[in-house]
């Protein structure tokens, strides 16, 4: 099976669009759209902030951020060049220790769950084209990394 080109996945959800907003207009009388134009327009503008649309959003832009992680290793295509469940792991669990660092979306440092939110973003890139799941290796560098991070939070802050 050949892999196929390392993109982003546009949408997981169907979001709400323009098209189907004058759909939902042309069910109006021609009257009553003219007095709605005005607070349509507010509508309009908030059905990209849905809640449909976030997770979809979210999940793009976590997508994005880890193409961004691997080109700035100097890995052109982590299928081709990362070619066992171990080789992959560790490459996420060093993404995993770059977020712990701050290295994240919004430049700030994140809780345990953001990251395994991360991790799971990116793993579902590889389990998405057919290939075996990074977290599949017989030692799970991420995990590892994932609990150690999960044990620091539980200390008390002095």
């Amino acid at each position: 099976m050949i892999p196929q080109p390392f993109q982003p996945i546009a949408s997981f959800h169907r979001p709400l669009t323009a098209l189907s907003a004058a759909l939902a207009l042309q069910a109006l009388l021609p009257k009553c759209r003219a007095s709605l134009h005005n607070l349509g327009c507010n509508v309009a503008g908030k059905i990209t902030q849905s809640k449909g649309t976030k997770p979809a959003k979210t999940c793009l832009a976590r997508q994005e951020h880890f193409f961004a992680f691997f080109r700035n290793t100097n890995i052109n295509n982590p299928y081709l060049e990362l070619t066992t469940p171990a080789a992959q792991n560790y490459f996420l669990a060093c993404y995993a220790v770059s977020l712990i660092q701050g290295k994240t979306i919004s430049g700030i440092t994140v809780q345990s769950n953001t990251v395994k939110n991360y991790i799971h973003v990116a793993c579902d890139l590889f389990t998405d084209r057919g290939l075996p799941s990074p977290c599949s290796s017989k030692t799970d560098f991420v995990n590892i990394i994932a609990r150690t991070l999960c044990n620091y939070e539980k200390i008390p802050e002095c």
